[in-house]
């Protein structure tokens, strides 16, 4: 089997870790994970006013933000594992992913304006977060603009002599007067800024209307004159290739001419060697003949010598099961006197336990009858106490060699069996 390489040993290990389940689980926890250090590092009140002139397909948008923080985030500490294995997934088409200018005009920051400079003059890429600087950075300069905002404000109500705000009020009401003030400035911006851009939209479309007929005249003359060009060149690069063929042709025809000559020279010269390799040929051939001539022979003599040995290996496989056979008798003789003797040895010792226990039956009725007398008794009680441990420890020992000796019984009664067997299996080999 040949290894898998690393760009495919890749794709079946993210497979597999997808098919698990495990993928789906790291990009909800770095999600997650993301989110909360971008809602700690940036104010809510620059999403909630930037969620109103969102796209409607912002779900999209965030979820390409989210990707390229993802993979920002892995790059900065060095997750190249988990990169590799998040990659696949989110792809790296520029469809499934956003980049730091997108970003910027989603929040619409425009790039020649200070805030953009501010950002990219924050750092490298790899040294701060996809997203979170701009976020922090964007979250402080809309802080600053609030308050120079509401000065502002409230410079142009003393000019206007305007009598909305009333400063005898308390704090509170202040306050709320200071936000409707706001609201109705940023109304006011965003309103100039649509009225702004549909005039520029309008001067555009007429601007580019004249400028595309003047471009598609200027394209249609310069393309005739091109076209023109094009057609003479051609016709002189057709003529000067013609040229070039002709005597090409000419050239061929001598070569042709040439190699004809020099192919029947080489054919004449090929005609007299192969005439020369024939005779060698049938040189080679008789001696050949001779040599099949001789290996019959040899043949002939070499099964002579087979039917010669095949008849001296029956004789000795004979001579073997003659010679197996007298080993076999001479070992069941041997077993059955070695069988006789112990069963010999065994009667013995049985008689010999008997005598034992009929002489301890008659020791006991002699103690019965000791036990009459009672100073009697305890003298000679210790010396039969002594006689009965001895004869106990002969019984225990009397016994274990019966036991011993029941066990060589059952040994040899097996040998017999497999002795048995040995001899039945000689016979259906004869």
């Amino acid at each position: 089997m040949t290894g898998l390489s690393a760009d495919e040993f890749q794709l079946k290990l993210c497979e597999n870790l997808k098919h698990q389940g495990f993928v789906n689980d790291l990009k909800s926890q770095m999600r997650n994970r993301l989110i909360n250090e971008l809602i700690q590092h940036s104010s809510f009140k620059l999403f909630e006013n930037k969620s109103k002139y969102s796209s409607p397909n912002s779900q999209v948008v965030t979820e390409k933000f989210v990707n390229s923080a993802i993979i920002s985030y892995l790059k900065r500490y060095g997750y190249e594992y988990t990169l590799s294995i998040f990659l696949p997934e989110c792809g790296l088409n520029s469809e499934n992913i956003i980049s730091e200018k997108d970003l910027l005009d989603h929040l619409m920051v425009k790039t020649s304006s200070g805030n953009s400079f501010i950002i990219h003059s924050s750092g490298s890429v790899l040294e701060r977060l996809f997203g979170k600087s701009e976020l922090s950075i964007l979250s402080s300069v809309q802080k600053r603009n609030d308050d120079a905002d509401s000065k502002n404000i409230f410079s142009r109500v003393r000019k206007d002599n305007v009598d909305t705000l009333n400063f005898n009020t308390t704090l509170n009401e202040t306050d709320e007067n200071v936000d409707c003030l706001l609201n109705s400035e940023k109304s006011r911006q965003y309103s100039y800024k649509e009225r702004q851009q549909a005039e520029v939209d309008l001067q555009v479309m007429r601007f580019k209307n004249t400028e595309v007929e003047n471009i598609k005249l200027e394209e249609k003359i310069k393309c005739g004159v091109e076209l023109e060009k094009f057609k003479r060149e051609i016709e002189l690069i057709y003529q000067k290739k013609l040229e070039t063929l002709k005597k090409k042709e000419c050239d061929v025809d001598e070569k042709v001419k040439h190699l004809h000559a020099n192919f029947e020279k080489e054919t004449m010269m090929k005609r007299q060697n192969i005439l020369l390799e024939l005779e060698k040929l049938k040189h080679k051939e008789n001696a050949l003949a001779q040599k099949e001539e001789w290996l019959k022979t040899e043949n002939d003599m070499l099964m002579k010598k087979k039917i010669k040995f095949e008849s001296y290996v029956q004789q000795e496989n004979e001579n073997i099961y003659d010679c197996r056979k007298k080993i076999e008798e001479k070992v069941t003789e041997m077993v059955d006197l070695r069988w006789q003797v112990f069963e010999k040895d065994v009667e013995i010792k049985k008689k010999e336990i008997n005598d034992i226990k009929i002489d301890l039956n008659a020791r006991e009725k002699k103690m019965d009858n000791v036990l009459k007398s009672y100073e009697e008794a305890k003298r000679q009680l210790t010396i039969k106490n002594n006689e009965i441990s001895s004869l106990k420890i002969d019984l225990k020992a009397a016994e274990s060699n019966l036991q011993n000796a029941e066990k060589q019984i059952s040994e040899y009664q097996n040998y017999n069996k497999e002795n048995q067997q040995l001899q039945l299996k000689n016979v259906k080999l004869k």
